[in-house]
């Protein structure tokens, strides 16, 4: 979509299609192979998931929505833990934490005044 939302960026934790939690989230979208594209492509997203999570791959269609032609910044992080947004343990947490502050940081408006056209 062309849509503007006003959007500097995305951040998903455990994001999965919708509630479509089948074993084939594709079936439910039209007969291409290319997933729904959301109104939010082209704005860079960052993707936390778990890898023990029940709805990975749901979670993984979900990123393709984001921007289905992968022409835009999209970041997918993967930890150990299951459908929670962040690691068990202190030190991946915080490593994550980070991760996800500088992915804001470097989308955030510069002296607060938005730079895009």
């Amino acid at each position: 979509s062309s849509q503007d939302l006003g959007l500097r960026c995305s951040v998903s934790l455990c994001g999965g299609m919708w509630g479509f939690w089948d074993e084939t989230p594709q079936t439910w979208w039209a007969s291409s192979d290319r997933p729904p594209e959301l109104p939010l492509s082209g704005v860079p997203s960052l993707h936390v998931l778990g890898r023990s999570d029940p709805y990975l791959p749901q979670s993984h269609s979900l990123v393709r929505c984001y921007c289905p032609e992968q022409s835009c910044e999209r970041h997918v992080i993967e930890h150990d833990g299951g459908h929670t947004p962040f690691p068990n343990t202190p030190k991946e947490r915080q490593k994550l934490l980070t991760q996800v502050s500088d992915f804001l940081r470097r989308h955030m408006p510069k002296n607060g005044v938005d730079q895009r056209s």
